[in-house]
């Protein structure tokens, strides 16, 4: 019995786990929508915003950007992060082949990269219990618990 409970214990463990993951993938994929959306309009980009909002559906009409939250400071932030990170500016587009327009295959592949790489990224944080490994010797904190690269 103990053994039995112990099992739907890690069976409720993970289902609950799978839900917390979907739910913060969903929201992260409406807070895109709603920051694309916000960026199409402040640059005057009216009927490809009110395309948007037509095909992701009326929940994104019920959102709107925080107060300090737009596109573009949120890029100029990563590129700072990322210099100061890595020495260098992050690139962010690539010339397309033959100067065309990407097919939905090639955005496919992105995607498949882009998805690699960022679970790379998170594999290489992983709780330390070293310390000292962040920026000028300070310990790198994320919450209350250090995290460190592993090299």
């Amino acid at each position: 019995s103990g053994s039995s409970r112990q099992t739907l214990m890690a069976i409720k463990a993970s289902s609950a786990s799978k839900t917390r993951h979907d739910k913060q993938l969903q929201d992260r994929q409406r807070d895109c929508l709603v920051l694309i959306m916000a960026h199409l309009r402040r640059f005057g980009y009216l009927e490809t915003a009110d395309s948007l909002q037509r095909e992701a559906g009326k929940s994104l009409s019920r959102f709107e950007c925080a107060d300090n939250m737009d596109l573009m400071s949120m890029l100029r932030d990563l590129e700072d992060f990322y210099e100061m990170k890595f020495g260098r500016q992050p690139r962010f587009t690539r010339q397309s082949p033959d100067g065309a327009a990407s097919s939905e295959m090639e955005i496919q592949r992105m995607d498949r990269k882009m998805n690699k790489a960022r679970h790379a990224a998170m594999v290489k944080l992983r709780p330390s219990t070293q310390g000292c490994n962040g920026i000028n010797g300070s310990p790198a904190k994320r919450g209350n618990r250090d995290f460190s690269p592993v090299s």
